[in-house]
């Protein structure tokens, strides 16, 4: 998916592709997950990923929706993960319709 802007991680009976794909969950619930609504705020998301590391955005993103499913407290503001020796901090918001807009990443 271009862009990566929006991704469904539902639960199934064997891992398939994350975005916007079924991935195995370990608690049967469906989670929607977006990284901003509009060019703009996908920009904002992004922009650390790109001028501090040298990762691929998309691949970065993949990787924070398969931890964020993995979380089993979605109630919290921020998220630690650690890909290719770069720690990445990202902020999660739960919006009235279900969906979790991740709307900072924070290369520390």
């Amino acid at each position: 998916m271009l862009g990566g802007a929006y991704g469904i991680i539902k639960s199934a009976k064997k891992l398939d592709k994350v975005d916007g794909e079924f991935v195995k969950s370990g608690n049967n619930t469906e989670v929607e997950i977006r990284f901003g609504n509009n060019k703009n705020q996908t920009h904002h998301v992004e922009r650390h990923v790109i001028e501090k590391t040298n990762l691929n955005v998309e691949a970065v993103k993949q990787e924070i929706m398969r931890n964020f499913q993995k979380q089993n407290d979605k109630s919290k503001l921020k998220y630690n993960i650690k890909i290719n020796n770069y720690s990445l901090e990202y902020r999660v918001h739960k919006l009235p319709d279900g969906t979790y807009n991740i709307g900072t990443i924070i290369v520390k």
